[in-house]
């Protein structure tokens, strides 16, 4: 799924497979050093550690 994703696209994620899991929503963005992140109110996510991950974008 992560191959289909690419920068500027708006994500919706989990970040754990637990029961009262809260879910997040951001841009993807590239770093050099991880690869695809999303960074939601200050906090970074690496894409490829992310769980039930939509993209978002209207094409």
């Amino acid at each position: 799924m992560i191959e289909n994703i690419k920068q500027g696209d708006t994500i919706e994620f989990y970040i754990s497979c637990n029961a009262n899991r809260e879910l997040f929503t951001g841009k993807v963005e590239h770093k050099y050093q991880l690869g695809l992140i999303s960074i939601v109110d200050g906090a970074q996510y690496e894409l490829r550690k992310l769980v039930d991950i939509k993209v978002l974008n209207l094409r």
